[in-house]
């Protein structure tokens, strides 16, 4: 099997979880003479360590000149993983007592001890959690995207790595952003479903607002609901596609500040991906259908597929949460990754949520489905040439688990 050149920065992370099975092996015990002249200072919370992998993770990042791994978690911590001595655990600040933030301490109570800590804890973890991590290629900086409507820019160009600017948004709660490579503006779509630019270099709003009622057709009455995708098109970057979760894909004109196309799916919208060609998308649904659209089409998508078939029609199915169209070089065929889209038995499974642990990976008429340990949080395509990601082939996926991280060849066959 071919080596992958982020080898070394996963067994920079299989070493840090070794160290902590070795501490609770008991390995290394060394005997400790208590102090019986106790201090009231002796029981203050000052800091706590951390080690192993990262306690629930909410989304993953790469940065593919550097080779740098992020992964965001649900208490709002950042861990930056590279080559070897490369490993950070990262936290925006806070309000805090005593120099202590009260919502670091919450979230370090709950990934010590879990859960469980009632509903004033979990509306604190849900305000500090990584909704989304993107980094500005091979300039040593990157943008976290937090739960309480936060732009925060790090910069890791020095020994620690620091939040250089924060951009706070007061009357709209953000849902997804999007950089696109070596673009000098940001596109953030929020829960009323408007989409605001942010000029990268100042860090500050341009001033430049899609509203959704522009983005929709005007006979239309029902809101689109909140924005879930937003990408350029790959052959012309004046072309933003805007996803909103009620199945409208609009198709903006970032020059003539214009809906060039209008797209409407007949069920809720989870995902979309370009493909290469920059002439057509694939969007995936609650149903568990995978829609593809040319841009010259609106009407109606080009195809309809169910991947997976039920066992039952009355067995529940999980959405298709994500699915990239990648290219590959192994064949004029494209490669459909995606992670959902399979039906279980509710009476032999009780009480099963909506997570997946299955990744499908369909290239022509061959089909790969890999069914994993643990529920699926996110994936992402690893290129082979970092400079040009939409048009170069894929070696690799990274598949963000909720107590693992699993990498996937793409270039040794089977």
């Amino acid at each position: 099997m071919k080596k992958l050149t982020f080898r070394s920065m996963l067994d920079n992370l299989r070493s840090s979880v070794a160290g902590v099975a070795d501490a609770v092996t008991g390995a290394n015990k060394f005997d400790v003479d208590p102090d019986e002249n106790v201090k009231a200072q002796d029981f203050a919370f000052s800091e706590v360590s951390r080690s192993g992998f990262p306690h629930d993770p909410t989304c993953l990042a790469f940065e593919p000149v550097q080779r740098i791994l992020a992964i965001g978690t649900r208490q709002g911590s950042i861990r930056l993983i590279g080559r070897p001595g490369v490993d950070f655990h990262l936290r925006p600040p806070s309000s805090s007592v005593n120099g202590i933030s009260t919502e670091q301490a919450a979230s370090d109570r709950e990934a010590l001890f879990g859960g469980g800590g009632g509903t004033s804890s979990a509306a604190s973890s849900t305000a500090n959690a990584v909704l989304q991590i993107l980094f500005l290629i091979n300039e040593g900086t990157f943008v976290s995207v937090t739960g309480n409507s936060r732009l925060h820019l790090w910069s890791y160009k020095t020994k620690k790595p620091e939040i250089v600017q924060t951009l706070e948004f007061q009357k709209e709660a953000l849902t997804v952003c999007y950089l696109p490579y070596g673009s000098k503006w940001m596109y953030v779509g929020t829960e009323k479903g408007n989409v605001h630019v942010v000029q990268v270099e100042t860090f500050s709003l341009s001033g430049y607002v899609i509203n959704w009622n522009k983005a929709m057709e005007l006979s239309s009455r029902n809101h689109p609901g909140k924005v879930i995708h937003l990408s350029v098109c790959p052959l012309d970057s004046a072309k933003l596609l805007i996803g909103f979760d009620s199945g409208l894909i609009t198709l903006w004109d970032l020059k003539t500040k214009t809906a060039d196309q209008r797209f409407q799916a007949t069920d809720n919208l989870s995902y979309v991906s370009w493909h290469f060609d920059g002439k057509q998308f694939v969007s995936s649904h609650s149903d568990a259908s995978l829609a593809v659209w040319n841009v010259r089409v609106p009407g109606k998508p080009t195809s309809v597929s169910t991947p997976h078939v039920r066992r039952s029609k009355d067995d529940p199915i999980i959405p298709i949460l994500q699915v990239e169209w990648k290219k590959h070089k192994s064949g004029n065929e494209p490669l459909l990754l995606f992670s959902g889209g399979v039906s279980f038995d509710q009476k032999a499974t009780p009480g099963k949520i909506s997570k997946t642990q299955t990744m499908t990976i369909i290239q022509g008429k061959s089909t790969t489905v890999l069914e994993m340990e643990h529920p699926i949080v996110e994936f992402l395509c690893i290129p082979a040439q970092p400079w040009n990601p939409d048009g170069c082939d894929y070696e690799a996926v990274i598949v963000l688990l909720e107590n693992d991280l699993v990498a996937i060849d793409l270039v040794s066959p089977g």
